[in-house]
């Protein structure tokens, strides 16, 4: 029942074991449930933040967005970081990673580091939910 983000971060560039350590530092440094920490692929990690809202989670990510990009400073590496929440709605886990999926291709597309967010409106998430059971009967 409660809120949470995900945040999904991805360097846009190839980085070395050594970059990929410093990053990895910084994540167990900076959120301190581990166990809600995952690596993304190969250049990335996603991080789930219990108790916070979508403004919240945000926020806390924007800062950590600009420490690591002063952290790698005069690498010219690209940190995109798709965002998303449950914001009032009980959904999937796997909507949940598509919607922060989406928001870090968008990120991406933007070809600069920039953290995107996936903004639900729950009052019309409960109408489509509802309009899709009852329809489908």
């Amino acid at each position: 029942d409660q809120d949470l983000v995900l945040a999904i971060f991805t360097i846009a560039e190839e980085i070395s074991e050594a970059d990929y350590e410093f990053l990895a530092s910084k994540v167990k440094e900076n959120f301190p449930f581990h166990d809600l920490t995952f690596e993304y692929e190969h250049n990335g990690f996603s991080i789930v933040l219990p108790n916070l809202d979508i403004d919240e989670g945000l926020r806390k990510i924007e800062i950590f967005q600009k420490l690591l990009l002063e952290g790698i400073a005069g690498k010219d590496l690209t940190v995109c970081v798709g965002v998303s929440s449950r914001n009032g709605r009980l959904l999937s886990g796997k909507q949940l990673i598509k919607e922060a999926t989406n928001s870090l291709s968008k990120a991406m597309e933007e070809k600069k580091s920039c953290v995107i967010g996936f903004r639900s409106d729950p009052t019309k998430y409960r109408q489509f939910v509802a309009a899709k059971r009852y329809g489908s009967m």
